[in-house]
């Protein structure tokens, strides 16, 4: 009788601890949403920038987990979409930032980290009205000081707007502004009577080195100082060690000023003017949206992604001024072997809202992608992207 006792209430400790130990299996988070919190720690929270290697690291975790974007919890869903879309402005892809960007909306609750996201891949994609409209939140919310959003407001009347037609004088040769032959041009704008700090001409030293090591891109200083500072200008650029080339507006007969002509005023900032000649970004080389900036722009010179248009505060897109074949992709069509397929041209704004609908398709945003495969059938049916999208709606 006992022995019959004994028996049952092991077997019914058994089956107690069986369950005990299921239900705490199941409250754990499964080992790949632990290594998604562990990744976006790393991404997302850092205060500086993220490096190339680690956001293609990123990416390519992600590709492995294989996760249902729309069968995630809502933190998780949040979870991944900011890391997809810091990963993204870190290898240089923004027209991705934007389309995780739009998934990241209604996702997080947390809207100081919306509007954060909102401002980098603004200032990454050249978007001054996604910014104004940004800093339009931020002002209401109350989560930014007057001051600040101000200064960043001022900045975005540049953008979008074409570079002036000049050619600068250097002690290297002339530097053209506006025709750029696919090359992205950083321009610092500087002045011997508002001295960048230490840790401004670091930044920019380092940015210098990140061009001379990368390929569609260079660097030109503008000196704003009246004729008299020349001489102590030039010592101050020696000392800085502003070895690239720099232009001293005091030679220059042409007017406007160049900061007036660029609608940037007079304060020393820095200016990206894009692969098509026009502004892309304002702002300084330790900002990180600015770096960022850099990162796209000349990612795209490459063709290694997706080109965007900058856009004015009011939406319009930037013109090209330039056609322009990208190196890589230019390298890449004499080694492809010819095809049936490759016998239409490629759009590059047909390829960019073709890249956001298979991202929404993937994500379970079916009706925004459907949305976008239209307007790129109807608008660009004599393209590569336009007989893809018209493919795509047949098989959804």
């Amino acid at each position: 009788m006992m022995s019959c006792m004994t028996r049952y209430l092991a077997m019914s400790i058994g089956v107690a601890i069986t369950a005990l130990l299921a239900s705490a299996a199941h409250a754990q988070p499964p080992p790949t949403l632990n290594e998604l919190a562990d990744w976006h720690q790393r991404i997302v929270r850092t205060r500086g920038v993220v490096s190339i290697a680690d956001g293609q690291a990123a990416q390519q975790a992600i590709r492995g987990w294989n996760l249902d974007f729309g069968g995630l919890p809502p933190a998780q869903r949040a979870q991944l979409a900011e890391l997809e879309l810091y990963a993204a402005l870190a290898v240089g892809d923004v027209q991705r930032a934007q389309t995780w960007l739009d998934l990241l909306e209604g996702q997080t609750e947390d809207e100081r980290r919306l509007l954060q996201a909102g401002w980098m891949v603004a200032v990454a994609a050249g978007r001054a009205d996604l910014a104004q409209r940004t800093l339009d939140r931020l002002s209401r919310s109350g989560l930014a000081p007057a001051s600040a959003v101000q200064q960043r407001a001022e900045r975005l009347d540049a953008i979008g707007r074409p570079a002036p037609e000049r050619k600068l004088a250097t002690d290297h040769g002339p530097v053209a502004l506006r025709d750029r032959a696919g090359v992205v041009l950083l321009l610092d704008l500087w002045s011997q009577n508002d001295p960048p700090r230490e840790k401004q001409a670091t930044a920019l030293c380092d940015l210098y080195a990140e061009l001379q090591s990368a390929s569609a891109g260079t660097l030109l200083g503008v000196n704003t100082d009246a004729a008299k500072d020349l001489p102590a200008a030039q010592e101050l650029a020696s000392k800085l060690k502003y070895v690239w080339p720099q232009h001293y507006t005091v030679q220059d007969s042409v007017k406007p000023p160049l900061p007036e002509a660029l609608h940037v005023g007079a304060k020393p900032v820095q200016v990206i003017i894009g692969q098509f000649g026009n502004v892309r970004a304002v702002g300084t080389a330790r900002q990180v949206a600015f770096q960022y900036a850099l990162r796209g722009a000349l990612a795209e010179a490459r063709g290694e992604h997706v080109a965007v248009l900058p856009r004015t505060t009011d939406g319009a897109v930037a013109p090209r001024f330039i056609p322009h074949a990208p190196q890589a992709h230019a390298q890449k069509l004499k080694e492809d072997k010819p095809s049936a397929r490759a016998e239409l041209p490629s759009n590059p704004e047909a390829r960019a809202l073709l890249e956001r609908a298979r991202l929404y398709l993937k994500t379970g945003k079916k009706t925004e992608g459907r949305r976008l495969l239209k307007e790129v059938a109807e608008k660009y049916p004599n393209t590569r992207e336009g007989r893809e999208a018209r493919e795509r709606l047949g098989d959804i």
